[in-house]
């Protein structure tokens, strides 16, 4: 009776609180799902006519839907959109890393949201983690990524490590285990692209990759060898092997030694245009560039002139008897804040038989 007052008003008080836990439980999107999002503008051009024609404004648009229903397991659902599809950014060996694309046959999905990667992730062991899905990448189902270069991706033809065809991202229906310990890791997956998993009259036995991979990443040091075998649907028959050696090092404090990543591929095939092939890259990148937060880099490496087969693109990859082409990109990332960046970058990219194409950007990149 002496505190009666008091305990009404902390009666009234708990009251609100239930009312609205209450409300927050029967609206939220669920107990176990996450959503990671990236939003990508890009304003700039590249030409072999002259230094900023053909100047387009895309974007690009990553929704993640990371589920758990262990704890230990990840389903993840990823939606995107874009329309890079008819820009200098959108194929070639101008393509930035951001464009969309609808599937590896480079048909591009112009302002359509579509479902990007749906695939299943969880431990079978003690150190042992198994990956299958219906849309499914090669890099997903690998233990280890052996290149620290880019923070911030701008030409695709730099994000492969150096070794193209050993890397080739391939996307599609897949299954792969991966092990770790100690920082030592193995990876074994197959992926069917998708131009014929979904389609009745190839079957995901056709146009596929078979990738293994043996690694080690240390505290500020990594690498990695890689061989995949490829199959093209397109041409029956026709068959590459492909190896990779990839590494990287970075400073354990940021200096103004910068870190690098260098890799090196090389294949061979039963095709004769396709055969003897090799494709390379050195990235260096110098972390908190003169301010903290920001960060300075630059790529030399192979360019290609053609891609051939459902899910094994040949951009970057150099052929016996064709003309060594080389590509160059630089790069200065503001960190505006922790979700927001801009990037102004440069590029330049031999061309074989064709002028040279020189370009430059500006990067908008949102994290939320």
């Amino acid at each position: 009776a002496e505190f009666e007052k008091e305990l009404a008003i902390l009666k009234g008080r708990v009251d609100g609180l239930e009312a609205k836990v209450g409300e927050l439980e029967a609206n939220q999107f669920s107990t176990t799902t996450k959503l990671k999002g990236i939003a990508t503008m890009v304003l700039g051009g590249g030409s072999n006519t002259g230094f900023g024609d053909e100047v387009t404004m895309n974007y690009d648009v990553r929704l993640n839907f990371d589920t758990s229903f262990t704890g230990k397991d990840l389903l993840r659902t990823t939606l995107r959109s874009g329309n890079f599809a008819d820009s200098a950014f959108g194929n070639g060996n101008t393509a930035l890393e951001v464009a969309f694309q609808e599937d590896q046959t480079g048909s591009a999905g112009v302002d359509t949201v579509g479902i990007n990667r749906l695939f299943y992730q969880f431990p079978v062991g003690d150190g042992l983690t198994a990956t299958f899905g219906a849309k499914v990448r090669q890099d997903d189902m690998l233990a280890m990524w052996p290149s620290v270069y880019p923070s911030d991706s701008i030409l695709d033809l730099f994000t492969y490590a150096g070794a193209r065809g050993a890397y080739s991202l391939n996307l599609g229906a897949g299954v792969g285990l991966t092990y770790q310990k100690e920082g030592f890791s193995l990876s074994a997956n197959f992926v069917s692209s998708e131009a014929a998993s979904e389609d009745s009259t190839f079957g995901v036995d056709e146009a596929y990759t078979f990738t293994t991979q043996v690694g080690y990443a240390g505290s500020n040091w990594g690498a990695a060898l890689a061989y995949t075998y490829s199959d093209f649907a397109e041409f029956a028959g026709v068959y590459a092997n492909n190896m990779g050696l990839s590494a990287y090092w970075q400073p354990s404090e940021a200096s103004w030694v910068p870190s690098i990543s260098a890799g090196f591929g090389y294949g061979t095939s039963n095709a004769i245009l396709l055969d003897d092939s090799w494709s390379w890259m050195v990235g260096l990148q110098w972390a908190d560039a003169f301010i903290k937060g920001n960060s300075l880099g630059m790529a030399i490496g192979s360019a290609g002139q053609a891609t051939l087969g459902a899910g094994a693109g040949t951009g970057g990859i150099w052929f016996d008897g064709g003309q060594d082409t080389i590509a160059y990109e630089l790069f200065y990332k503001f960190q505006v804040t922790d979700n927001i960046s801009v990037t102004p970058a440069f590029f330049y990219i031999e061309n074989s038989g064709a002028s040279d194409t020189a370009g430059g950007l500006l990067k908008t990149t949102f994290k939320f």
